[in-house]
């Protein structure tokens, strides 16, 4: 069967969030690239390690790499990253999918219980971590030719309480899932349609996920080896997982297998998510 898309029109792929080689957005993009040799990515960042990062990677794939500044807590960036995005390409529709690997929370939220928690916590990490994959959606969907693909990444599961990620970041990446689902039921029957998947990793030392380790004084190694101690398969190995949530995320834009699922969350944790465990070790 062939790819749902054809490279030659629809090379691109946006992936908003991209701090350095650890992103989980990088990897998509890695994945991306890898996958076909005309295949380009754009990438949004806006941290001067990521914009570094991103104009490393632009020189090492020739070209392939691209780069827009986004702010992804403003209110506008939705219009200020399509304004980019018209004026760089065109009103063409280029783009097989979009990736969103954007997330953050206030360093209270790792250390305080989450009913102590300033309200001003839980409305600035919704909005970050959950209000950016609509801002996304709506800075490329003109340029997305039917079917594109739409990925989010998530963490742990709804109903479900993680020691350690904390209240806000925890409820924002629950509505998330939701989100997930609600954009799947909207995007489904848009012009042009997009399908849209939530993929789930394990605890993955990414920029953010440094920052949920080091607010509680504990090094991501040491975070690491208790969730690979605690998941369900041998071997269990963050690396792999962030190579293998990557891969996935560029499946999902062009692989027939997916050409009618919507809307779902997909698990690469090596089944940690099934378990009820700590993030951090107890003792």
């Amino acid at each position: 069967m062939k790819r749902l898309h054809d490279p030659e029109t629809a090379p691109y792929l946006f992936v908003a969030g991209v701090h350095n080689e650890a992103s989980l957005g990088w990897s998509a993009a890695q994945a991306w690239l890898n996958m076909n040799p005309d295949h380009q990515v754009v990438a949004s960042t806006r941290s001067d390690a990521g914009i570094e990062f991103i104009n490393k990677q632009r020189e090492l794939h020739r070209g392939r790499v691209d780069q827009v500044e986004a702010d992804w807590s403003l209110p506008d960036a939705n219009t200020i990253v399509r304004d980019q995005l018209h004026y760089t390409y065109g009103d063409e529709r280029r783009f097989a999918g979009f990736v969103h690997a954007v997330a953050a929370a206030d360093r209270t939220n790792f250390t305080q219980p989450a009913h102590a928690l300033d309200p001003s916590v839980y409305v600035d990490a919704f909005r970050v971590s959950t209000v950016s994959l609509v801002q996304g959606v709506q800075a490329v969907q003109d340029l997305l030719v039917p079917n594109a693909g739409v990925v989010t990444f998530g963490f742990g599961r709804p109903g479900a309480t993680v020691e350690g990620y904390g209240g806000a970041m925890s409820a924002a990446k629950a509505g998330l899932s939701q989100l997930t689902v609600e954009l799947a039921a909207s995007l489904g029957q848009a012009e042009p349609s997009a399908r849209t998947a939530e993929i789930v990793t394990g605890y993955i030392p990414t920029y953010s996920g440094r920052g949920v380790a080091l607010a509680q004084k504990v090094r991501p190694g040491v975070v690491e080896d208790q969730f690979a101690e605690t998941a369900l398969l041998p071997d269990t190995d963050s690396s792999s997982q962030r190579i293998a949530a990557g891969q996935m995320a560029a499946a999902f834009m062009v692989e027939p297998m997916f050409s009618q699922t919507t809307g779902q969350t997909i698990h690469v944790d090596a089944g940690w998510s099934l378990r009820s465990a700590n993030l951090f070790p107890t003792e």
